[in-house]
């Protein structure tokens, strides 16, 4: 087989810049060109007979060909990269008039891709990642709606505070973002809940009390007492005083995410992943669940990250714009897209979907998983988040008109700094959660 050695080089620079990896390349391109490249597809993969030569320029030009960032394609030139990389993955004219949106007489497209612009015009500002990971997702076309607006990311001269509020709401309402448990059924957990806490029955019998129930239910119903059932087992009455991530996930939040989306789904699977997804490095979500199809995966439908809740200010950031990164990326081709972020014993879930040129995350609810037996009936208060979160997770499906959306270009995860700001200078967690 003939080898035939190719570089990852920028196109733009009158250096011959070099890099190893296509998300160096794409994040070089912002930082110094400010251009945001589109990153190749999951089954983007350089060819068997291609090998990248990591070394500066090459002694005889011709005999070298110039890989793209964002496809499986190659150049025999610079000058010819950069004309495919303008013709091919240029994002210039991504809002037709056709694809605008106005809710309540405002321009919510109009207006986000305003705002974008000057994140872009002023990029060099926000190269810090706990600092400004708002205008950094904005920037990749990411708009975050949480429950909690009262904060002071986004001048209120694009949008104030009421107004992120209603849009939040109107997209609840307009996906049905919002579901109500059985009140029937939320009596009947209550009082199995109740007679093991009062120590009135076994762990056992209890927990062959929700089995029983959970035969007489379907689909989301269901699901919801299966992940009630799933949090009994590790269930003491100690006083634990450190938890460490790893206990965290495999006694609370695997079991719990496991019974929630995949348990009754012969072709779910939900598991701790911390695996590379891409070429990047650094996308190493710590949990991911998976739908196959004739036995093989097919796509992704939910990543999680967690962290305990001693963790730094800095990496719950971090956690929180890699997977609104990832998401973005992993919802392509399919109709929405979920994701959830554990802090300690809290989760929080968003859900996320691809609308006029805007990957919209909207913040569903914070579950706060109980980790100690007297504590165990405080599920009942989120007995309807979970029903939303399991219909969401159920009804993520691919697209069927994948062919006509042009999809927005992202940023690298690893874009920027992870520097810490004095505690004044930051942003309220509330950002995140």
């Amino acid at each position: 087989m003939t080898i035939t050695y190719f570089q990852i080089v920028c196109p733009k620079c009158k250096v011959h810049k070099c890099f190893t990896q296509y998300h160096a390349l794409r994040r070089h391109y912002f930082s110094s060109h400010r251009m945001v490249l589109p990153s190749r597809m999951s089954n983007d993969h350089d060819l068997p007979d291609m090998k990248l030569m990591e070394s500066k320029a090459p002694q005889q030009p011709n005999s070298i060909l110039y890989a793209c960032p964002c496809c499986v394609h190659y150049e025999k030139s610079k000058a010819d990269l950069l004309v495919h990389l303008e013709k091919e993955h240029a994002f210039d004219d991504p809002y037709p008039e056709s694809g605008k949106w106005t809710f309540e007489q405002f321009d919510v497209h109009k207006t986000f891709h305003s705002y974008q612009k000057y994140c872009r015009e002023h990029a060099d500002e926000y190269m810090h990642i706990d600092s400004s990971f708002f205008q950094l997702l904005c920037i990749s076309s990411i708009f975050v709606l949480q429950k909690r607006t009262n904060y002071h990311h986004i001048p209120t001269s694009y949008f104030d505070s009421g107004q992120l509020e209603a849009i939040r709401d109107h997209i609840v309402q307009e996906e049905g973002l919002e579901s109500n448990f059985d009140e029937g059924l939320t009596l009947k957990i209550m009082k199995v809940l109740k007679l093991l806490v009062e120590k009135k029955k076994t762990l056992e019998d209890t927990i062959l009390d929700l089995i029983s129930l959970s035969t007489l239910l379907e689909s989301d119903e269901k699901s919801v007492a299966f992940a009630v059932e799933s949090l009994l087992p590790p269930m003491k009455d100690l006083n634990v005083d450190h938890m460490a991530e790893s206990e965290l996930t495999s006694s609370f939040i695997h079991p719990f995410i496991q019974a929630l989306l995949a348990m009754g789904h012969e072709n779910v699977i939900a598991k701790c992943s911390n695996t590379t997804t891409s070429d990047d490095g650094q996308k190493r979500p710590d949990y991911s669940v998976d739908m196959y199809q004739n036995y093989t995966h097919d796509y992704t439908t939910c990543l999680g990250e967690v962290k305990t809740k001693h963790a730094t200010y800095a990496s719950k950031v971090v956690d929180f714009y890699k997977l609104c990164i990832l998401s973005a990326e992993a919802m392509k081709g399919l109709t929405h897209f979920l994701f959830f972020q554990a802090q300690g014993n809290e989760v929080t879930f968003y859900f996320a979907y691809y609308r006029v040129s805007i990957y919209f995350v909207v913040e569903v609810g914070t579950i706060v998983i109980p980790t100690r037996k007297p504590d165990l009936s405080n599920i009942i208060t989120y007995l309807d988040t979970m029903a939303t979160v399991s219909r969401i997770h159920r009804n993520i499906k691919r697209s069927q008109s994948t062919d006509q959306v042009l999809y927005a270009p992202i940023l690298p995860v690893d874009l920027g700094s992870k520097r810490s700001l004095p505690l004044k200078q930051k942003p309220s967690l509330s950002t995140i959660r």
